[in-house]
């Protein structure tokens, strides 16, 4: 990880066996929109390695990374062989970006100011998210050790 002005810039390189018991479900308000069974990036090694060398996700499935604190999020899906979706929230679990159809092997960064949690599921994994839908952790067990 490097340090800028902003605050931690990471470089997360986008997949995962998936299973853990971890669930993330994404709201419009009271509506539910989407669950998935996710495996948490604890590490930052884990965190920069992403989905690198992964088969692609199942439906249903995707990557949870989650930051200490609030960050610049750098996001490329270099070294991962499926395209992707990315949903990166703040520290309220609002979603305060989405790509969709990052392509495989895509080298681009990808950064957003002020996020907490990037969740990364396969393409067209979040086509119902929209930006201001809510994140809810609360049955993610799992919590990042660094």
């Amino acid at each position: 990880m490097n340090l800028v002005s902003r605050g931690w810039c990471v470089l997360v390189i986008a997949a995962t066996a998936c299973g853990s018991g971890d669930v993330i479900e994404i709201h419009r308000g009271n509506a539910l929109l989407v669950s998935f069974d996710v495996e948490v990036a604890q590490t930052a090694v884990e965190r920069e390695r992403g989905l690198r060398g992964h088969a692609p996700l199942a439906s249903g499935f995707g990557l949870l990374i989650r930051f200490p604190r609030s960050t610049e999020a750098c996001i490329e899906n270099a070294g991962v062989n499926f395209p992707i979706d990315v949903i990166y929230a703040d520290e309220a679990g609002m979603v305060v970006a989405i790509e969709r159809e990052v392509a495989a092997n895509d080298y681009r960064l990808r950064c957003y100011l002020g996020v907490r949690s990037v969740l990364e599921v396969g393409e067209h994994a979040a086509l119902a998210v929209r930006l201001g839908d809510l994140l809810d952790l609360s049955r993610v067990r799992t919590i990042p050790i660094d």
